[in-house]
């Protein structure tokens, strides 16, 4: 069973080295996960975790993922939770229904 991906602006409030930088980032991974999705059969979406490894990465493990990890958790979010565009957002990729065909989905 899919589960909902979480919303996008769910991550709004959330300061890690200035206001609202982890939306930010989310939102950019986001698009080039879109983009690069257009080319082939896959829908890639980003975890908390995934996201916090990569935010780390760029500020040269200044903050470190554990610690972007534990402040998503501390404003109610799961590290395995995948992030999504916010709904009525057309990139926003719903679960699948359970048969349909990659063709049907969000067309």
């Amino acid at each position: 069973m899919f589960s909902e991906n979480i919303e996008l602006n769910k991550l709004k409030g959330i300061n890690l080295a200035y206001d609202n930088d982890l939306y930010e980032f989310a939102e950019l991974v986001l698009r080039i996960n879109s983009a690069i999705d257009k080319r082939g059969k896959t829908i890639s979406k980003p975890t908390i975790n995934g996201l916090a490894r990569d935010y780390s990465m760029v500020c040269g493990q200044k903050i470190t993922q554990n610690e972007i990890v534990n402040i998503a958790e501390k404003n109610g979010l799961d590290a395995n939770e995948a992030i999504d565009f916010n709904k009525g957002d057309k990139r926003r990729n719903e679960p699948p229904k359970i048969g349909q065909k990659y063709s049907e989905i969000n067309n």
